[in-house]
């Protein structure tokens, strides 16, 4: 007997989906006496959804598409299949990625007509890849929160996809520390123990993901779990967060009395992969800030590519050759020696230099707090909207590339600003102090770097 019944006699889409052993079902039009009479039920409650044992799926869609014509059982055992198991889906997938290798190793070469039908079964195939891993993320997440020990590879899949949204270096996934924080909760409060995943693995990750979004108390939690059952962490990620932690109760104070303030000037980019808005230091940074509202003005960044983009730690941009070697035609002074500059956290902006006093037109945006920028480079304005944009941003190539054309800025728009005049204070003879670039950056780790002891 069917438990009960709940009919939706909106018009909203017909479907259903599988949700844990019960099959839902939402029927649209259905007079709710006949559903209840011919299921043998008696309960019904507005607005509808049907729940119904798994077995009795097939019956229902039947009888659900002779009471209402306009029920898509086509649409909905569509979506039924939609529901494989994750091994299911694996499996497809590898079989498909092998059609692919053999369709590749198999061209006919010398003839045209066969080599465009062969390219066009290969892209279908991947196409069909690309829906089959949205699939396989899903199976995993479901497959390892209803019994992860009865499932290890789903297991092993949902840690390295956890991974992947904090290291971006599979050139598939940005990086994305609020996803990788939800999984390794969802991980931390099952019973996932087993001889490849380790709690301490896991919340070690947990760490690194509130460090990146500036949640300083939990990522120290994180750091005594680990340390409570028995395992060292590296010093350099305790100092960082101690450091950290020090300079953002210093930031938040400055930040309030910037929002009481409401007064800094702010530009607008519009890029490829959506809107970014920022905010300028120029009670910190004023040079920087003059530089850049003049070069904003002039249009000077308009179609300019991000042509470097390390996922977790920033992306570049500023040069309009595209390779690091462009520059407004002179240079600016730094403003990161005095001991009121700003630090870097997470969507900090910043200049990049290859010496004291060597800023021009480049600058790079943090992906998380970095206190190797500190002292080093001008911290000069920070994102207030767009985060997420930020971390979709991409380069063209590289090991750490999302793949495609690079990401780039269509327009920079200043959108407030005081009153008088923004320009440059240009250096008059170039100051080739401590040399500072890309190398000087912290690398974010990975589990095996950051637990002094592992199997």
């Amino acid at each position: 007997m069917i438990n009960s019944v709940f009919v939706d006699e909106s018009r909203q889409n017909q479907y259903f989906r599988t949700c844990q052993k019960l099959i839902i079902i939402r029927i649209p039009n259905a007079n709710p006496r006949t559903i209840m009479r011919s299921l043998n039920t008696s309960s019904i409650i507005y607005p509808s959804t049907c729940y119904v044992p798994s077995a009795a799926a097939a019956f229902v869609i039947a009888f659900c598409a002779l009471l209402t014509p306009s029920f898509a059982v086509g649409q909905a055992q569509t979506q039924l299949n939609d529901e494989k198991s994750f091994s299911q889906i694996n499996a497809e997938l590898l079989a498909n990625e092998r059609a692919v290798n053999k369709l590749f190793s198999s061209i006919p070469i010398g003839f045209p007509r066969l080599q465009k039908q062969h390219m066009k079964d290969i892209d279908a195939l991947r196409a069909k890849n690309v829906t089959l891993l949205t699939q396989l993320e899903s199976a995993a997440l479901r497959a390892f929160e209803q019994d992860p020990a009865k499932n290890p590879k789903a297991a092993q899949y949902v840690y390295s996809l956890m991974m992947k949204c904090l290291d971006g270096t599979s050139g598939k996934h940005n990086f994305n520390p609020q996803r990788a924080l939800e999984i390794a909760d969802m991980m931390l409060k099952s019973d996932m123990e087993n001889d490849s995943i380790r709690f301490e693995e896991v919340a070690f990750q947990a760490f690194r993901a509130s460090y990146a979004l500036q949640d300083f108390g939990r990522a120290e939690l994180m750091l005594k779990k680990i340390a409570a059952r028995g395992t060292p962490i590296l010093p350099q990620w305790s100092n960082a967060l101690a450091d950290a932690k020090q300079k953002w109760q210093r930031e938040l104070m400055i930040r309030r009395l910037e929002s009481n303030a409401n007064d800094l000037p702010r530009v607008e980019f519009k890029t490829t992969e959506g809107d970014i808005v920022v905010e300028l230091f120029e009670n910190h940074a004023p040079q920087t800030v003059g530089n850049f509202i003049s070069l904003v003005e002039k249009n000077f960044y308009n179609d300019l590519d991000f042509f470097i983009v390390r996922p977790g730690e920033f992306a570049k941009t500023g040069c309009q050759h595209g390779n690091g070697t462009g520059n407004p035609g002179y240079n600016i002074p730094c403003e990161c020696f005095s001991d009121q500059i700003r630090h870097h956290f997470t969507g900090t902006l910043s200049m990049t230099t290859t010496g004291r006093n060597t800023g021009g037109s480049q600058f790079f945006i943090t992906h998380q707090a970095n206190p190797v920028f500190d002292g080093k480079h001008t911290a000069f304005g920070r994102v207030m909207e767009g985060m997420d944009v930020v971390y979709k941003l991409r380069m063209s190539d590289g090991v750490n590339a999302v793949g495609g054309e690079p990401s780039s800025i269509l327009k920079a728009t200043v959108i407030r600003k005081r009153n008088h005049v923004y320009a440059p204070s240009r250096v008059a003879n170039k100051d080739t102090g401590n040399k500072v670039g890309a190398s000087d950056t912290m690398r974010p780790l990975n589990a095996s770097q950051g637990l002094t002891s592992g199997r």
